[in-house]
């Protein structure tokens, strides 16, 4: 099945790939070449960001189904889009295929709305029985306002699961 590439995901994607950029030291005209390969939907971001996890993190990776590294961490890369439901607007990152990780996730998650990057480690236990796992985003960016209630699932990732920088993600 082909990927759908919207102007968003590409934003999005770009976000991502010029933070990746610092960690995995590319060159000028290496991030420009990834630029214009993202805009044809020609490169997996997901490979870059584990990549630079790799790098960053000193951890190596794996080539078991179910974790992208030795440690049983998955990463996953994620953009901020508008759903319209209901005739109500919201924006909402999706992050798909957790049914099977081994552990813990590492999130990276880009606002191309806001031009905002939002890291999460996300504990194995809370992918159990689930397939996707989505975030709601404030329509102004960031965290929601309000939630469906203390403790959701949501409530959690943005209060006990969020870390403040890419480094942190990595450890």
């Amino acid at each position: 099945m082909a990927s759908k590439l919207t102007d968003n995901i590409v934003a999005g994607d770009m976000i991502i790939v010029e933070e990746l950029s610092k960690h995995l030291k590319y060159t000028k005209t290496e991030r420009l070449f990834l630029k214009r390969l993202i805009k044809k939907g020609a490169i997996a971001v997901e490979s870059l960001l584990e990549e630079a996890i790799s790098k960053v993190g000193n951890v190596k990776r794996s080539i078991i189904d179910g974790q992208d590294f030795i440690d049983k961490s998955d990463a996953k890369k994620v953009v901020v889009h508008t759903h319209n439901y209901l005739q109500t607007k919201t924006r909402r990152g999706m992050i798909g295929n957790v049914a099977n990780k081994n552990g813990k996730l590492r999130v990276m998650v880009a606002d191309a709305f806001t031009g905002e990057l939002f890291y999460f480690i996300i504990p194995r236990k809370e992918c159990s029985g689930k397939t996707t796992i989505e975030l709601t985003f404030n329509q102004r960016g960031g965290a929601p306002q309000s939630f469906n209630g203390k403790n959701t699932l949501c409530w959690r990732v943005w209060n006990k699961y969020r870390v403040n920088s890419f480094k942190e993600l990595c450890q």
